[in-house]
């Protein structure tokens, strides 16, 4: 039984973002993550798993761009790390149905951070954010790859307002999001800035589903650029094409 939060939560989504069919239908989080209980111990486990973040900083600057002053969170540190919070390692996005639009098929997201997930390595999937307009980013019209690195629910008292958020790693589209022309597909790169500012703050009403990218450069840090594989679903295919 969901309680009257996460009600008034998936109410909001659905009157904030009613103008398309994957943002209409309602978004869970799902697998409680234990011994998590507020942004501090939030903080802690991202510190554990070598994710060089200031928690704080970064809701502060999701609430700054995205909430209006009655739903914003607390500005003090301090107050932030103690609110009550809860992390979760999936989260379940509906998207149109290939074979009847009217219909819906749920993206599993998984998040499980440095833990295996069923006997094999960890899984933070890619996905993607709608970060700006249609207009926006060449042939990806406003979407961006991103990978998550934390999913995570954050509770204020003095509103009474709960806040579904993503921590996620954002990629830079190369060339603007122009598609190659001799590959056909539009690649993304990791963004080169200070450590920790590729990572921001998302609500997870704007997450869109799952994407689908293929390494196509690294270096000895690791992969530094990828296809971004636009021919996985129907759904992907419309957007860039």
């Amino acid at each position: 039984m969901k309680n009257t939060e996460d009600v008034q939560e998936d109410l909001r989504d659905v009157l904030r973002h009613s103008k398309t069919f994957a943002n209409s239908h309602l978004r869970r989080l799902r697998g409680r993550t234990p011994n998590v209980h507020n942004l501090g111990d939030l903080q802690r486990h991202l510190t554990a798993i070598a994710v060089s973040c200031d928690l704080t900083k970064s809701i502060m600057t999701y609430c700054r761009h995205n909430l209006p002053d009655s739903q914003s969170l607390p500005e003090d540190s301090d107050i932030l790390l103690n609110l009550e919070a809860e992390m979760f390692n999936l989260l379940e996005v509906p998207v149109p149905s290939l074979h009847d639009p009217s219909e819906s098929d749920t993206h599993n997201l998984r998040c499980t951070g440095t833990t295996r997930f069923r006997n094999q390595d960890a899984r933070n999937d890619w996905v993607w954010v709608q970060v700006g307009d249609e207009e926006e980013y060449g042939a990806l019209r406003g979407r961006l790859p991103a990978s998550l690195v934390v999913l995570f629910k954050v509770r204020n008292p003095l509103t009474q307002c709960s806040h579904r958020l993503a921590l996620v790693r954002m990629l830079r589209p190369v060339d603007g999001g122009r598609i190659g022309d001799t590959h056909g597909l539009v690649k993304a790169s990791r963004r080169t800035c200070a450590v920790g500012g590729d990572l921001w703050i998302v609500s997870i009403s704007s997450i869109l589903g799952m994407a689908h990218l293929v390494v196509c450069r690294s270096d000895g840090n690791g992969p530094r650029e990828w296809f971004i594989n636009s021919r996985i679903d129907l759904q992907t295919f419309n957007w860039v094409y």
